[in-house]
């Protein structure tokens, strides 16, 4: 009898504690879109219901195929909701490119790490990485002109 109480005990534990897993604050989706001028980054964040802000922290790099890191930008956010609000958020984030380089395929790789503190005080990290690649026909700067366009095709 002894044993089939512990096991039951056990099991009761188990379907307890997983809804709490299940319902913590995590990254829902990540969406990156890159281009030859720069690179916007959509975070949706669903958090617990007792749960109301994080910190946010991005790194977008902008690599070639091969991998090498041709530039790198990194923010870092607190985010929240309103008490009473939706548990889901969007959040978005964009910048440009300082790095110019010849035409080709690179890619924009977001890494987005959130970390919250969720009662009874334990934190909660969620790292998502998105890597898209795209293509750059032309990458102009501010010395691009048309004939330097045209000459590029001939």
């Amino acid at each position: 009898m002894r044993n089939v109480n512990a096991k039951f005990l056990a099991a009761s534990l188990v379907v307890l504690l997983v809804p709490l897993a299940a319902s913590a604050t995590h990254i829902a989706a990540v969406d990156v879109h890159g281009d030859c001028a720069g690179w916007t980054v959509d975070v949706t964040v669903r958090y617990r219901s007792d749960v109301f802000e994080g910190d946010l922290d991005l790194v977008v790099q902008l690599t070639d195929l091969d991998g090498n890191v041709l530039e790198e930008q990194t923010l870092s956010a607190v985010v929240s909701r309103e008490e009473g609000s939706f548990q889901t958020q969007l959040y978005s984030y964009n910048g440009e490119w300082t790095w110019y380089g010849p035409a080709g395929q690179y890619h924009a790789v977001a890494t987005v790490t959130l970390t919250a503190v969720q009662p009874p005080g334990d934190t909660v990290v969620d790292v998502e990485t998105r890597d898209p690649k795209f293509t750059c026909s032309v990458v102009t700067n501010e010395d691009t002109t048309w004939s330097s366009v045209k000459g590029l095709y001939r």
